[in-house]
């Protein structure tokens, strides 16, 4: 435990002085006795029986007030040199080369103590609790009987700057790490812990299973904010989020691993940081320029999550619903393009290049747009696909369910997004809500974590990394403006441009008009003016692009059966946009091209392309990879049957 102690004054500071001049005084005093009476020898042997008496005694007394062993080691050290420095004077006579030895004898030996009652005008000094104090608290109130991991115990305490660190043994084939989390709250009342003192528990990173490391951090480092150290942040395809709460190491996000562009996800309740933690992912990333990268931008608070950094600045960049569905329906375009090229290339998957480089796309509020099964749809293609040729997502919401990506409904796609984002990374920030913990599958609830922004634990750490939690860097606004003044954001090489269309194109354009919109809507709501019914509404972003409209085939009235199903409209749909190419890349289609394209689901796309090929409008050859459909120039007619 960690108490406070009275104030320390310049008597303990001079204490060990005194000690050497009573011991001079006693020596002068003995050897002229022994030299009055001329026995100088029996003297000298009846002073060294009462001194290393009294040593003992004043050792094994003193000795039961402290706990920590190596104190009590040092007072049984000092006392028996004292002995033995007086017997020998006694015996051999004063002098200043014996007054010198025993000057800087106790100078030695009173190092610890003056550290440990140094003057301090500032503040009251803290008691260091000794590491096995906390070792005995566990055996009785964790380990022993009745407790709620019986048979455990922690062992080989070592001393770190923020606390003090254990290897906990559990029972084998009983105990795991998972009941160690579980019983969290009782362990830290088991241990007398102040709720300013984190409990961390972790696998051990050498010894096998069930060992895990208990590191009880008494004196965090992260309690203070730690600015964002800028683009030496950037390391081997890795970003340094910020220290762990013990000070020992960094969190990492890994942004690239050979041949992929990774992905994750943020989620954390309000002010919890999640925001400006996407901020510096984004920013460190832009400056890179041993790994270049696109950033685009999607808010669901129509940039309000980041009115300073991504809104402003990001390369291309969606505030509403249809915006958002024009801007991932650019970016699958994308990935198209680079599925071909590196098919007709031979590359395989993706390494950034300034010529070609990755395209990561953010997503705030994700939970605004994600209820919408076409963002749903596309975002699950982009987090499955595209990160093999370099486009990928990250999605951050304060929503603590599934709902973040769309909710548990049957037959949609929230449950794919949600486990292929966290393949990549994934960063969980204070939140009000229990069920946090269980749908992201993190040791410790965030319910318990500190009220500190930017406090968070990665979801699936690197295999080499820890499982603690860490506190984000602060990027602040100051340094905000300084690297955006300089930073030149980087654009789609122009191949990747025109694969992502006129909306990418027009891009600037585009964002400039809807600026302009929006100024003169607020300026008239603050003059009091009324709108024109069609501006009332929150007005959309970008334009919709119109698609292409398809002349559909003539069909007789009466529909024709098909498997026991009725030709429906889908049918229709997709064989015009078969016949009109719309939805063909390199001679083939596939069920996100079509659903991307018609603004459905996957599903239905999926559904409709099987049932052309029992029409006989599409094929798929034998040999052709999965999920390609070819047309065969055919066309239905009433016999299509």
């Amino acid at each position: 435990m960690i108490t406070q102690q009275p104030h320390v004054g310049i008597g303990a500071q001079v204490a060990p002085h005194a000690a050497v001049g009573l011991l001079i005084v006693a020596a002068a005093a003995t050897h002229a006795v022994a030299s009055a009476t001329g026995h100088e020898a029996a003297t000298a042997a009846g002073v060294a029986a009462v001194a290393f008496t009294l040593a003992v005694l004043v050792a094994m007394k003193r000795g039961t007030k402290i706990r920590c062993r190596k104190a009590r080691a040092r007072l049984v050290l000092m006392l028996l040199a004292a002995a033995g420095w007086l017997t020998s004077v006694t015996a051999t006579g004063l002098s200043w080369g014996a007054v010198e030895i025993l000057a800087l004898t106790v100078t030695a030996l009173s190092l610890h103590w003056w550290r440990a009652k140094r003057i301090d005008n500032a503040a009251p000094a803290e008691e260091v609790v000794p590491v096995t104090e906390y070792a005995e608290r566990w055996a009785a109130n964790v380990g022993g009987s009745g407790g709620a991991l019986v048979g455990s115990m922690l062992v080989n305490p070592e001393r770190i700057d923020a606390g003090v660190r254990y290897t906990l043994l559990l029972v084998p084939g009983k105990q795991e790490g998972d009941n160690v989390h579980a019983a969290m709250k009782k362990i830290r009342g088991a241990l007398s812990l102040h709720r300013s003192q984190y409990l961390i528990i972790e696998p051990h990173p050498t010894l096998p299973e069930p060992h895990q490391r208990v590191t009880i951090v008494t004196t965090s480092p992260v309690r203070e904010e730690i600015l964002w150290p800028g683009a030496k942040a950037f390391k081997d395809g890795r970003i340094d989020l910020g220290p762990f709460a013990d000070g020992i190491g960094t969190g990492q996000w890994v942004a690239y691993v050979m041949n992929r562009l990774m992905g994750g996800y943020l989620q954390g309740g309000t002010n919890g940081g999640k925001s400006r933690t996407m901020e510096s992912i984004a920013v460190t990333l832009a400056m890179s320029d041993t790994h270049p990268t696109v950033i685009w931008f999607i808010d669901g608070q129509g940039y309000a999550s980041s009115p300073k950094v991504l809104g402003p600045h990001a390369d291309h960049k969606a505030g509403t619903l249809e915006a958002c569905v024009l801007l991932l329906k650019d970016a699958l375009r994308v990935v198209d393009l680079r599925q071909e090229e590196n098919d007709l290339e031979g590359w395989s998957g993706f390494t950034p290049r300034a010529d070609r480089p990755g395209l990561l796309i953010f997503m705030d509020e994700c939970h605004k747009f994600m209820a919408d099964l076409r963002v749903q749809a596309m975002v699950a293609t982009i987090a499955r696909e595209g990160g093999k040729v370099g486009v990928a997502m990250v999605l951050a919401s304060q929503s603590p369910l599934l709902d973040a990506f769309g909710g548990s409904t049957p037959m949609n796609d929230a449950e794919t997004v949600r486990s292929n984002l966290l393949m990549g990374n994934g960063l969980v920030f204070r939140s009000e809500s229990k069920d946090v913990q269980h749908v992201f599958g993190i040791p410790v609830s965030p319910v318990s974590f500190p009220v500190l922004p930017g406090y968070c634990m990665l979801v699936r750490p690197p295999e080499e990394g820890r499982s603690a939690p860490l506190r984000a860097y602060h990027f602040t606004d100051a340094q905000a403006d300084e690297v955006l003044a300089a930073l030149v954001w980087r654009e789609l090489d122009p191949g990747s441009a025109n694969a992502a269309g006129p909306n990418y194109l027009k891009r600037k354009q585009i964002a400039l008009d809807a600026r302009a919109a929006k100024k003169a809507r607020v300026a008239a709501l603050r003059a009091g003016r009324p709108l024109p019914v069609e501006q009332v509404a929150r007005p959309i972003a970008a334009p919709a692009i119109v698609p292409a409209t398809y002349a559909f085939p003539v069909w007789d009235p009466a529909p024709v059966q098909l498997a026991g199903a009725r030709v429906a409209d889908a049918h229709l749909r997709v064989a015009a946009a078969v016949a009109a190419g719309t939805v063909l890349r390199a001679g083939f289609t596939m069920p996100h091209i079509v659903a991307r394209e018609l603004d459905r689901s996957e599903r239905w796309a999926h559904d409709a392309l099987k049932d052309l090929v029992q029409l006989g409008i599409l094929e798929r050859p034998a040999g052709t990879p999965q999920g390609r459909y070819y047309p065969t120039g055919k066309t239905l007619s009433r016999r299509a049957a």
